[in-house]
């Protein structure tokens, strides 16, 4: 294909796309194609949602509101307002997370136990420094002061790249059960050729509550977002719990393909609202009213210690300043909560009762500053990270 022919092939690609979602939605909602196309074009064009987001949301359901639209963002949309209260030269704060673990460590923060980086070098690289990138790997993971650790991407999202490993007897045995001593364990890592850094630390569990909730303790994080308001109030919104659904070493939900749940968590409460999973047809989110595997009911779950949750998240979004708005990752175990990672282009929550409460409060603010004639100085925008 030449280059000229490229962007016809992506606008046919696209076109298909539009096609085969404005069909199927027909189809499942037994209604007009115009009302279809309408709010296609609605979502696509005016309100700047991908295809895939529209698909995988079920947003060309008839039934859901104009309401609802104006509090729930397209992912690019979102983007351009975290881009404007986040200020990019500091992003490396949450994005990284060797950087992040290390600022949290000197500010307070509990975070997990963290025992070091593993820096992976090209391919083109010397003998010598791929020699000495597998040797300091090896030091970290034999000096490591825990038994079960997790090596994740420095730079990693939606869980990937991410392995855990237990030690027995000088060697790593992974989820599989495959045996590997330090060395190995970086080459296998190195071999992955997708990221450059990974870091270290101690592979939590989840408190008892939610092991009973869904039948592991494998980590499931609570994802909380603040908003650091002009006045210097914090706010925390769109709350929601990764379930996860089976054995899943990670509890992203992503498009739901993984069978995880992800749970509302409405006005930051502590307890479970609606709780959903990806619809069959892979448009579209179904409520679950229990657990498929344990049968615990879902509504009404409180999450054990709420309100130290609550309390990390505000003091973590003052000191990440002049970040504004952080979508934390918070894992509650049975010794309290910690800080998993943070993220500044935080995905949006579309899923039912919490989309739109971090929105609200910053349009408020927004409100409040044309109200004054735009000439309000921010109180928070200079404030430089502190410890």
């Amino acid at each position: 294909m030449s280059r000229d022919q490229i962007p016809f092939h992506h606008a046919w690609v696209r076109a298909a796309e539009a096609y085969d979602a404005i069909r199927e939605a027909r189809k499942t909602h037994r209604t007009s194609y115009n009302r279809i196309i309408a709010r296609f074009a609605e979502l696509y064009i005016r309100r700047s949602f991908s295809i895939r987001e529209i698909v995988s949301r079920g947003l060309l359901d008839p039934d859901i509101t104009s309401e609802w639209l104006l509090w729930n963002l397209s992912k690019q949309s979102q983007y351009k307002l975290q881009a404007k209260l986040n200020p990019r030269a500091f992003w490396n704060l949450t994005e990284d997370k060797s950087v992040f673990y290390r600022f949290s460590l000197g500010a307070g923060l509990p975070v997990p136990r963290f025992f070091g980086c593993i820096a992976v070098v090209g391919t083109d690289s010397s003998m010598t420094s791929k020699q000495r990138a597998r040797e300091s790997a090896v030091r970290a993971l034999e000096c490591a002061g825990a038994d079960e650790l997790v090596i994740k991407p420095s730079a990693g999202v939606y869980g990937r790249g991410v392995l855990a490993v237990s030690r027995r007897a000088g060697r790593f045995v992974d989820s599989d059960g495959e045996e590997r001593s330090a060395g190995e364990v970086y080459d296998w890592v190195a071999g992955s050729g997708e990221f450059g850094s990974f870091v270290v630390q101690e592979r939590l569990q989840s408190h008892p509550e939610l092991a009973r909730l869904s039948g592991t303790s494998n980590l499931q994080t609570v994802r909380m977002v603040t908003y650091v308001r002009e006045s210097g109030e914090s706010v925390i919104g769109c709350c929601q719990l990764k379930i996860l659904g089976g054995d899943s070493l990670t509890d992203n939900y992503g498009d739901g393909r993984r069978g995880n749940l992800i749970g509302d968590i409405p006005d930051a409460a502590g307890h479970l609202a609606g709780v959903y999973r990806a619809a069959a047809t892979g448009s579209g989110l179904v409520a679950v009213d229990r657990h498929p595997r344990t049968g615990v009911p879902f509504r009404g779950f409180r999450l054990p210690f709420w309100p130290e949750a609550c309390r990390l998240v505000e003091r973590a979004a003052e000191v990440f300043l002049p970040l504004r708005t952080i979508g934390w990752d918070v894992a509650i175990t049975a010794e309290g909560p910690l800080l998993i990672e943070g993220n500044v282009t935080w995905d949006p929550a579309y899923e039912g009762e919490v989309g739109g409460e971090i929105l609200r409060a910053i349009v408020a603010d927004d409100k409040a500053d044309a109200c004054d004639g735009g000439l309000r100085p921010s109180r928070v925008a200079m404030t430089r990270p502190r410890i």
